[in-house]
């Protein structure tokens, strides 16, 4: 049972977050930890998840669903494997 676990993965946002600066800043966190990229929050890697994610936020209107699509593409990505 994790309910009442601190995020693991999500740990600079909370699940209605959509401040662009705030979800760049997370997403570079997630490329560290998932890939092992040091990344700064305009690189082109960065800008691809923030325009998934600002994307199925515009679609959706839902922060927390954008965070699901954004974590699952990331971790379809083959360069998780070799991290």
């Amino acid at each position: 049972d994790l309910s009442g676990s601190a995020p693991r993965l999500l740990t600079m946002v909370s699940a209605d977050t959509t401040d662009e600066a705030t979800v760049r800043d997370q997403l570079v966190d997630l490329h560290l930890r998932l890939y092992g990229a040091v990344e700064a929050a305009d690189s082109d890697a960065v800008t691809a998840s923030w325009t998934l994610f600002s994307g199925e936020v515009g679609r959706t209107a839902d922060p927390e669903k954008a965070w699901e699509l954004t974590l699952f593409a990331m971790l379809q990505d083959p360069a998780l494997l070799y991290y």
